[in-house]
């Protein structure tokens, strides 16, 4: 059973959620990630052991941004915070980078398609992509669909490192 967060329900433990990121072959050492639904942060909390030379956490919610940036503080990475819709490609561009090393995109992109519309959550994918140097890695249920999109913007699947009750991680890795 999961925990109430604002009216909305947390599946999983952290444990759990984090099982399968650290397996998909992307070092995060000395690389600019960006975390696309980075939700209060412990994701990134537990990305940043790895030393990343950057952080960059982006979530929709205000509120998990705090928390976030309050876990933050004890982070010896530098790292910033933004909560928008990151559907709205003029906000993008005038909060993100343009050269990312790594980009998470974990447990989002379906959550786009639901609440925005699947042309809005492929357009934000490939403005991902976009901005991405190395490597993306997607957790999610539709692989076939998202494999397309990594596949249009110049990147090949890795291995699909399943998890029984939660979505499957996968490494979209940028061709040389």
């Amino acid at each position: 059973m999961g925990k109430m967060i604002e009216g909305r329900t947390f599946l999983g433990t952290w444990p759990r959620r984090l099982s399968g990121l650290f397996d998909v072959g992307v070092s995060f050492a000395d690389q600019r990630i960006l975390d696309v639904g980075c939700n209060m942060g412990i994701v990134g909390y537990e990305v940043c052991k790895q030393g990343p030379a950057y952080y960059h956490g982006v979530e929709l919610l205000e509120t998990h941004c705090q928390i976030a940036r309050s876990i933050f503080t004890a982070v010896p990475v530098e790292s910033v915070f933004h909560d928008f819709d990151v559907t709205d490609a003029s906000v993008r561009n005038e909060v993100l980078s343009e050269d990312y090393d790594v980009v998470l995109y974990l447990a989002v992109h379906h959550h786009l398609v639901k609440k925005r519309g699947k042309a809005p959550a492929e357009e934000t994918a490939r403005d991902l992509f976009r901005r991405c140097r190395r490597s993306l890695i997607f957790r999610g249920d539709d692989f076939d669909a998202f494999a397309e999109l990594a596949d249009a913007a110049g990147f090949e699947q890795g291995p699909v490192i399943k998890d029984p009750l939660l979505h499957p991680f996968c490494a979209y890795t940028r061709r040389p």
